[in-house]
């Protein structure tokens, strides 16, 4: 938590590698931490998926970053009772998988 405290998201943006502190900070009982940097990175991660398939760039690393962000996001906040935000980023995931045309489950 000092890590968060000293580098937060305004000076050091979180990234896709914020998905495990989530189930760290989950196992700390700092749930609510966990809860603003999940919305965080999975908002960002939405917004990203979203843009690039709209763009029609096909499977890239961003894309694909973005999508294991919110499969990641998705499993850890259900497992730490955080059903509604996880279901917010499982729909995502299942959706931009489908708008892909890769209707081969998780990745």
């Amino acid at each position: 938590s000092f890590s968060l405290k000293s580098m937060p998201d305004e000076a050091i943006a979180y990234d896709y590698t914020a998905t495990r502190t989530i189930g760290l900070l989950f196992d700390l009982d700092e749930n609510e931490q966990a809860v603003e940097i999940a919305t965080t990175i999975g908002d960002r991660s939405m917004e990203m998926a979203e843009y690039m398939i709209a763009q029609g760039v096909g499977m890239n690393y961003e894309l694909q970053k973005s999508l294991v962000v919110l499969n990641e996001l998705g499993r850890t906040l259900l497992q730490n009772g955080e059903d509604e935000l996880a279901k917010k980023y499982s729909d995502a995931y299942e959706k931009y998988v489908g708008d892909l045309g890769l209707n081969r489950g998780r990745m």
